[in-house]
């Protein structure tokens, strides 16, 4: 079971005052929650908060979580059905080292005869994007397992 994603982000908040104490000579601050949710329907969407998830425990072959997902607009983030995106998304272990060297990821669609190889950025910057649709799909998965109970 994941960490829920609230007490994720605040432990990264907590962790970042405590290097900034450190590294001034002094103790760290008491730290509030960046963000809590004011009821069971609100989701987490600041991006610079949920970029800090890691942990993740959602099922995507859960059918009513992508009915659930559909609903508010998020199963988008999971990829396309069947695509190697959506099996990345899907199996929450594998990591950027297995993304990098995934040749699906390497290579843009194929346009006029040639694909255009990504660039290292480009491939940060798509690394980015799944870490980030992963936690688009915990905060929704949270959600949704709050309204099952």
């Amino acid at each position: 079971m994941a960490t829920p994603i609230e007490d994720q982000i605040y432990q990264h908040v907590v962790a970042l005052e405590a290097e900034k104490a450190k590294a001034e000579g002094r103790k760290p601050r008491k730290v509030q929650k960046p963000w809590t949710r004011k009821d069971q329907e609100q989701t987490l969407c600041p991006s610079d908060l949920l970029q800090v998830v890691r942990e993740h425990d959602y099922r995507l072959d859960d059918e009513g979580f992508q009915a659930y997902c559909r609903s508010r607009g998020t199963l988008h983030a999971a990829g396309v059905e069947g695509s190697r995106r959506r099996e990345f998304m899907a199996e929450h272990s594998k990591t950027k080292d297995e993304y990098a060297a995934d040749t699906y990821f390497q290579f843009a669609e194929e346009c006029d005869g040639t694909r255009y190889k990504y660039t290292t950025r480009e491939m940060e910057i798509g690394w980015g994007i799944i870490e980030l649709g992963r936690a688009v799909l915990q905060d929704c998965w949270e959600l949704y397992q709050a309204q099952r109970h």
